[in-house]
């Protein structure tokens, strides 16, 4: 799918803001990309910032939120231009996604990012939608990182009961874990985003450096795998924390019972043989090249289907990523420009009887009238 493209052009020396918008884009369910090229010029370089919506209506919808809010300059049906990269990085969480990738402190976080892409001469591409079923999972891993001890019912109105939240961090003496437990709270309190972030740029190293710009606290992103000679923009898809090769990697862990059954059905497997010539660490040749297929069948999988960590992020995090720079003066952008109110004086004539007869017998009269 092509998606609708529309660019964002923010106001030269106007900080903007696109944090806010997030809350109403979850409503909205999306998913949406939010995309950051280096576009080179004939004196320098600039970053432009584009969106992509799934559908005509929900693009209209979007950019007149950012038109309005970020007093912004938007040009619609205006699209990256079509590059080849030689490196694509697509990334993945180092840790599970209720451990979350965002201290206190986010101020120039987006900065940095802005910077990274303008310097490396690359381009990031972050595509997400609202996802409400992962508080299911991040709440799972609250309970088990504060202990058995805590009650779920307890943990639920966090925040809102005085005594349970005593009670809770009571029942742990880790400060470690309070601390942890605590922000993971906070994540599981936000408003959750399900995204595919992707790094373009020439070389692994540009590609890594970008990435190295993203934030990071108690959980970051890293580099999943690498692809070579990747067109940009790629085909609009929708972000998913249950991929097939996930799928695939949970079901190969049965791979090597049914590598022995099928060894056994065509007689080239024999367990009770095994039993017997096991105890006098003689096992043969056909269970020995048995037992080396289904530990090849093991292996294989997690080599080449490892199990890809998910990125979920809260409504904070993904505004330290998808956002307006805030040192407009310091970050070469594609600014726009404003709007022109334009002026136009129209002239009415009069009539005006005087009482002195024979000489003027018209006047007239200017009127001005201002048009928008």
């Amino acid at each position: 799918m092509e998606g609708f493209w529309f660019e964002v052009k923010p106001l030269s020396g106007v900080k903007a803001d696109f944090s806010p918008l997030l809350s109403t884009l979850h409503s909205f369910g999306g998913p949406f990309s939010f995309i950051l090229v280096t576009q080179p010029l004939v004196a320098g370089k600039v970053v432009k910032v584009y969106f992509r919506a799934p559908d005509e209506n929900l693009r209209s919808q979007v950019a007149q939120m950012i038109k309005n809010s970020l007093a912004a300059e938007i040009v619609l049906d205006e699209k990256p231009e079509e590059r080849v990269y030689s490196c694509c990085i697509e990334v993945e969480m180092v840790r599970h996604y209720s451990r979350p990738i965002l201290a206190e402190e986010t101020e120039g976080l987006t900065d940095r990012i802005y910077e990274a892409v303008h310097h490396f001469n690359g381009a990031l591409e972050v595509t997400f939608q609202a996802d409400h079923t992962a508080k299911t999972w991040v709440y799972r891993e609250i309970v088990k990182m504060l202990g058995r001890t805590v009650k779920a019912t307890d943990f639920i109105p966090f925040g809102e009961k005085s005594s349970v939240r005593r009670r809770m961090w009571a029942a742990r003496e880790d400060p470690y874990r309070k601390t942890m437990a605590e922000l993971m709270m906070k994540k599981y309190k936000s408003k959750l985003f399900t995204c595919t972030v992707k790094v373009y740029a020439e070389t692994k190293a540009e590609a890594e450096g970008i990435l190295k710009a993203m934030p990071s606290h108690l959980n970051r992103l890293r580099r999943f795998k690498a692809l070579k000679n990747t067109v940009f923009p790629e085909p609009f898809k929708k972000p998913s924390r249950h991929t097939l090769r996930n799928l695939c990697s949970k079901v190969s862990l049965l791979a090597p019972l049914a590598v022995l059954y099928l060894c056994w059905r065509i007689g080239f497997f024999s367990l009770g043989q095994l039993l017997i010539e096991g105890l006098r660490l003689t096992l043969g040749l056909t269970n020995m090249l048995s037992l080396f297929l289904a530990f090849l069948s093991l292996i294989a999988p997690l080599v080449f289907l490892r199990k890809k960590n998910a990125v979920v992020l809260s409504a904070e995090e993904l505004s330290a990523i998808v956002n307006m720079p805030q040192a407009v003066d310091r970050i070469s952008l594609e600014y726009g420009e404003t709007p022109m109110i334009k002026m136009t004086i129209k002239y009415k004539e009069k009539k005006v009887e005087t009482p002195v007869g024979g000489q003027k017998t018209l006047q007239k009269k200017r009127s001005s009238r201002l048009k928008i």
